[in-house]
């Protein structure tokens, strides 16, 4: 019995010894390929973390908010966060000064001089890191302070059209804390050779996996409240444009005597530039203006050069040349240095019963010969309003009679495409409108918007569509 004793002790013993040996070279390899695989993943949320921020930033860029404004919202956005766990700052590629980081304290700093970048983990790759860093690249890797700061696993990323930096960090020290609880739970589970080979693996890889997809999922979140917030600033961005458009139109059309008018404007979804407006002379010549333009450009910046347009109407409304009215607000307008924002613009002056005319950019004006039944396009020609040239503006004149229409509308209704991308085309426009052209105003208009509604199949159109229809009613 002793020595079943003794041979069973030998065995258990021999047993432990060969579990122990495997043990010894298998959990080494794994805990090394585990902690290399943790440090790609760690350094692939960052990456998201890091693009997304830096995205964060150009959006406000290419709204054209001012460079101390995106700052203190990249502030915000990072505020609160546990930096011993982990955070986002933004960093001068120029000097390596802190422009934002959720210790208040640290703004301003440098990043510190001493700190070296490992790219490849594997101690190989060592370089100081401000050289990448000031240098505007975008890498991963390991940041090493040194004994009185924990290392980190970061990912930052330059970004595009400044020289900032956006550097997402993540403690490396609570990685090496999860290792070391994984070698605990290896060597445990070596003793049991049934358990030697598969728990470790699925341990291993459902720690990792787990980890991981703590990480993705508030990365997710950030982004999704990121996009949320851009939304939200998007569509108040879009109402405001909105809002300020329409507060340039008049609220009512003129009445005239032996004129009937009607007007109408239909909004794209992004808000572009359409504009129109009268000019009625009751108590002098009796004389009535129309003004019908179309900014280039969409939201906010159209709505500028929709104001100054209107500003310069009312100071050159009852100017007795059209040309000369035309002149002067390009004049105007190219004093005013707003880029690449233009205006075309049409102008339409009954006085009596004459019709005169005048263009920069826009469509030809539609008008209705009741005798013949006849649609007559009148070319508005002439460079739109702000262009850097001095371009002539070309004026037309023509007799009106009782039963006469005229049609001005912006470029949304011929350039309209439908559901397969074929444009309605300016000749389809014209006969449109001589199918209801001896009708009244409101009825014309009321064609016409059907036309729009079903040429689209309902969607929205890609610009906005003006129209203004005069008939002569005596």
């Amino acid at each position: 019995m002793l020595n079943e004793s003794r041979l069973s002790l030998a065995s258990f013993l021999a047993v432990l010894l060969a579990i122990a040996a495997v043990g010894a070279a298998v959990v080494p390899a794994i805990l090394g390929y585990a902690k290399q695989t943790y440090y790609t993943l760690q350094t692939d949320v960052n990456a998201r973390q890091a693009a997304a921020m830096a995205r964060f930033v150009t959006n406000r860029l290419e709204a054209g908010e001012p460079l101390e404004v995106i700052i203190d919202e990249f502030q915000a956005a990072i505020s609160g966060t546990d930096t011993d766990r982990g955070y986002v700052c933004l960093i001068d590629q120029r000097s390596a000064l802190y422009l934002g980081h959720p210790d208040l304290d640290v703004l301003g700093m440098q990043a510190k001089p001493e700190a070296l970048f490992d790219e490849g983990f594997d101690g190989e790759q060592i370089v100081r890191w401000q050289d990448p860093l000031m240098d505007g690249a975008s890498a991963g890797g390991l940041l090493i302070y040194g004994e009185d700061m924990p290392t980190e696993v970061i990912y930052f990323n330059a970004v595009p059209g400044t020289e900032w930096t956006v550097s997402s960090h993540e403690n490396a020290d609570r990685i090496e804390a999860e290792i070391a609880a994984l070698r605990t739970r290896l060597l445990v589970g070596a003793i049991a050779l049934a358990l030697l080979l598969a728990v470790p693996a699925s341990l291993a890889g459902r720690v990792v996996a787990r980890r991981h997809e703590r990480q993705v999922a508030r990365q997710n979140e950030l982004e999704r409240d990121l996009l949320e917030a851009e939304n939200a600033r998007k569509s108040e961005e879009l109402e405001r444009a909105r809002a300020l458009q329409l507060s340039m139109l008049p609220d009512r059309v003129p009445k005239h005597p032996y004129l009937a008018l009607a007007a109408h404007m239909q909004t794209a979804t992004e808000v572009g530039g359409d504009y129109y407006d009268f000019d009625y002379d009751a108590d002098g010549s009796g004389a009535l203006t129309i003004a019908i333009g179309d900014a280039t450009g969409h939201g906010m910046t159209a709505g500028t050069m929709v104001t100054a347009t209107k500003s310069l109407w009312h100071a050159f409304a009852r100017e007795p040349d059209l040309a000369a009215i035309l002149r002067h607000a390009n004049a105007a307008l190219r004093q005013m240095h707003l880029a690449k924002l233009f205006m075309a613009f049409a102008l339409a002056r009954i006085d009596g019963h004459t019709l005169t005319v005048a263009g920069a950019g826009m469509p030809p004006a539609l008008l209705y010969r009741a005798a013949t039944g006849a649609v007559e396009p009148l070319p508005l020609k002439g460079l739109p309003l702000g262009s850097p040239a001095r371009p002539p503006y070309g004026v037309a004149q023509v007799p009106l009679r009782q039963g006469d229409t005229l049609l001005l509308m912006s470029d949304g209704f011929p350039e309209l495409f439908d559901v397969e991308r074929t444009m309605l085309g300016y000749d389809r426009a014209a006969e449109i409108f001589a199918e209801v052209a001896d009708q009244s105003p409101d009825a014309i208009l009321a064609h016409l918007r059907a036309t729009v509604a079903s040429w689209t199949d309902g969607r929205p159109p890609d610009d906005d569509i003006t129209f203004v229809v005069v008939t002569v009613t005596a």
